[in-house]
């Protein structure tokens, strides 16, 4: 949808449909999370057996879609770095991602993912949860680093920089392509 800062918020009916095809980095906390009714709903919408929930009314999904260019340049004019690559689609079957950006960082590429959080809600639990997600875009960008910016509503503003792990990464891709499998052929994942 396109605000009338002229900036587009959320996804196309068209980019929905691609999404439905690939196993993208925001469901990879999801299918990480050990959490077998999440897993399963997921399941559901990419076997076309369930619509995805309408997050339209959810206050928090749309703040978060609100205040990502706000995060952005935010990030930017604290750090003096420059975001590129905005919402550029990256896809290597099965996995896709929509990068909130990409970054220059030790001179170095550097994914950046912008999230907001309510100021109740435990952070560092948050961030692990994000964790699949960041390494997933690192693995499609080739990027060997993450910067996550957090807005959570309090006067201060925490990025935090992910280094690539590559044992973490393997378990986050091992899960995310059984997952994948399972959606190929059919079968609902195992817990």
């Amino acid at each position: 949808m396109l605000a009338a800062d002229g900036i587009s918020y959320g996804l196309s009916g068209a980019d929905l449909a691609d999404r439905k095809a690939f196993i993208n980095a925001s469901e990879a906390p999801t299918i990480c999370s050990g959490d077998p009714q999440k897993r399963h709903a997921l399941w559901l919408e990419k076997t076309g057996q369930a619509e995805p929930d309408d997050l339209t009314d959810n206050i928090l999904v749309q703040f978060g879609s609100y205040t990502e260019a706000f995060n952005i340049a935010w990030l930017e004019r604290r750090t003096g770095l420059t975001v590129t690559d905005r919402q550029k689609v990256i896809k290597a079957d099965p996995l896709r991602c929509t990068l909130d950006g990409m970054t220059i960082y030790r001179d170095a590429p550097c994914v950046v993912e912008a999230k907001f959080m309510s100021a109740f809600a435990k952070k560092d639990d948050r961030i692990q949860w994000y964790m699949p997600q960041v390494f997933t875009q690192m693995h499609l960008t080739g990027a060997r680093q993450a910067l996550l910016s957090v807005l959570d509503g309090s006067p201060g503003h925490d990025w935090i920089l992910v280094d690539w792990d590559q044992s973490y990464a393997d378990v986050v891709l091992e899960h995310l392509h059984d997952f994948a499998t399972c959606v190929a052929f059919g079968q609902p994942p195992h817990d």
